[in-house]
């Protein structure tokens, strides 16, 4: 949408923050919904501390692994070793997600951290053509990995579905993702009482509206505060001009 750089990342990184702060809290309400038939202050306190210590674990963990793979990048020679480099990097960003889930913390927030410090250490501690095909094999994984759940779930669903998913839906579905995923998931992979019922219902509302109303006015909303970068100006600027010249010209 050609929006500012800063703009760009403060939204991503509060996107994914958000994710992961959803499934601990969504774990510390089960675990408290599960092993309490009350609501009172000792309970709520308890909640509020095994959601602190089990982000805070996590977070830890995930930056502990993401510092020692910056140390060992920089400290060996591995450098002379490129495919070395890029697997070390792969395995041990794993290795925060696996070791985080069993002791009980949750992977998605420790490898969230072990990423960004891999990001700012680790990859530019990395040989050239290490850094170059480390990145292709994300790329490439997060292409791959949309791919492969995309078209086999939509192949299953238009087996009983009418109308059909087309084709161009499918491609369209891999471009731009889903928003709101998580809280959907969540929401919905326990709807045995009837407050739960409720709970999911009212996510899926959220998300539609949000989808809708938010997404439809963002690219007007961004030109609107006037926070669309350099380049788009530059580039209309550049559009406009041109097409005031083919009107001067026609006259």
């Amino acid at each position: 949408m050609e929006v500012e750089s800063d703009l760009y990342a403060l939204v991503f990184g509060e996107s994914v923050l958000n994710d992961a702060v959803a499934i601990v809290l969504a774990s510390s309400v089960d675990n408290f919904a599960s092993n309490k038939s009350f609501f009172d202050l000792e309970a709520l306190f308890a909640a509020v501390v095994d959601f602190l210590s089990v982000f805070f674990g996590s977070l830890l963990l995930g930056s502990i692994i993401g510092c020692a793979t910056a140390l060992i990048t920089k400290m060996t020679e591995i450098k002379e070793f490129p495919l070395l480099e890029s697997a070390l990097f792969i395995l041990l960003s794993y290795l925060s997600f696996l070791l985080a889930e069993f002791v009980e913390l949750t992977g998605i927030v420790a490898v969230l951290f072990c990423a960004i410090c891999q990001a700012h250490y680790t990859y530019n501690n990395l040989s050239d053509e290490a850094r170059t095909r480390t990145k292709q094999f994300f790329e490439l994984s997060l292409f791959l990995s949309r791919a492969a759940h995309i078209y086999p779930v939509s192949a299953i669903l238009n087996i009983r579905r009418k109308p059909k998913i087309p084709q161009r839906y499918q491609h369209m579905m891999l471009f731009a993702g889903l928003r709101g995923a998580m809280a959907f998931a969540l929401a919905y992979r326990n709807t045995s009482t009837d407050n739960r019922q409720i709970m999911a219902t009212t996510t899926s509302i959220v998300v539609i509206v949000t989808v809708l109303f938010n997404g439809g006015l963002t690219s007007w909303f961004t030109e609107y505060l006037g926070i669309r970068s350099l380049r788009f100006y530059l580039l209309n600027g550049i559009k406009h001009n041109l097409n005031s010249s083919e009107k001067k010209n026609m006259h």
